[in-house]
C-alpha cells in the first residue's frame, strides 16, 4: 500500500513537471516562430556555396531547393556497421527527411512526448545500479526502486519551482536574474539532497556514501545518455 502511494505521488509530481516544461517550451517555440515570421531578412540557403538562381542570390533559395537539399542530406546518411544500416537505415533516412521538413519541430515534439515514458526505463536501470552498490546487507530490488521514486519526485518538485521562478523572472524584468539564481541554488541543493538521502536510507558513513554518490552520478550520466539516445531514435522513427 505504501509503495502504491509513493508511486502515485511520483506520477502526479512528474506529470506536473513535464506538463509545465512542455508548456514553457511551446510558448518559447511559438515566440521564435512569430519573430522569424515578422522578420524581413531573406531566408538562408542550406547550401551557402550554391550558384545564384534565376529568382535571386544563393541566400534566397526557394522552398523546393531547400526541401531537395534536406532530402539529399538524409539520403547520404549512413549507419555503421553496414548490416545495421541495411536493417534500419531506410526507416531512419525516411524519418530524417520527414523531421527536417518542419524545421525539426515534429521531432522535438516527439522527443518531448517520449521523455516521460523514458523515465519508466531509466528508473529501473538506476535501481539495478543501486542493487549492485548496496549488495551487503542484501536489499530487495523494489527497495532501491522506491528510493529512486522518492528522489526523483523531490527533484521534479524542485525543478518545477525553478521553472515557475523562471517564468516570473520573464514576466517581471526586475526579477530577470531570479531564474538563473534559482537554477544554481537548486543544483547545489539537489547534489546535497541525493547524498543525504542515500546516507539516511542506506545507513552508510559519510565517506562511503560520498564515494557511492560519485559512482551513482557517473552511472546516472551514462544511463541517462543511453536512454535519451534511445528516446531520440524512437522519436525519429515515429516523428
Amino acid at each position: 500500500m505504501a509503495v502504491k502511494v509513493r508511486f502515485r505521488l511520483y506520477i502526479v509530481i512528474s506529470l506536473i513537471f513535464f506538463g509545465l516544461a512542455s508548456l514553457t517550451s511551446l510558448f518559447e517555440s511559438e515566440a521564435l516562430v512569430q519573430v522569424d515570421a515578422s522578420s524581413d531578412a531573406p531566408a538562408v540557403s542550406v547550401n551557402d556555396n550554391a550558384a545564384p538562381t534565376a529568382g535571386g542570390t544563393p541566400g534566397n533559395a526557394n522552398p523546393l531547393d531547400r526541401a531537395s537539399a534536406d532530402a539529399s542530406y538524409c539520403d547520404r546518411s549512413q549507419i555503421q556497421p553496414a548490416w545495421l544500416d541495411h536493417l534500419i537505415g531506410p526507416g531512419v533516412r525516411a524519418a530524417c527527411a520527414k523531421a527536417r521538413q518542419g524545421g525539426g519541430r515534429s521531432l522535438a515534439h516527439a522527443v518531448g512526448s517520449n521523455i516521460p515514458k523514458m523515465m519508466f526505463v531509466f528508473l529501473p536501470l538506476m535501481a539495478g545500479v543501486m542493487l549492485l552498490l548496496y549488495w551487503s546487507p542484501r536489499r530487495y530490488y523494489v527497495e532501491h526502486l522506491v528510493f529512486y521514486l522518492h528522489v526523483h519526485a523531490a527533484l521534479f518538485l524542485l525543478s518545477t519551482l525553478v521553472i515557475v521562478l523562471g517564468i516570473i523572472g520573464n514576466i517581471l524584468p526586475r526579477l530577470g536574474s531570479m531564474g538563473g539564481f534559482a537554477g544554481v541554488t537548486a543544483l547545489g541543493y539537489a547534489t546535497w539532497y541525493l547524498w543525504r538521502a542515500m546516507r539516511v536510507y542506506y545507513g552508510n558513513g559519510r565517506a562511503l556514501t560520498f564515494l557511492k554518490a560519485c559512482l551513482i552520478f557517473a552511472a546516472y550520466v551514462i544511463s541517462l545518455s543511453l536512454t535519451l539516445v534511445g528516446t531520440a531514435v524512437v522519436s525519429l522513427l515515429s516523428a
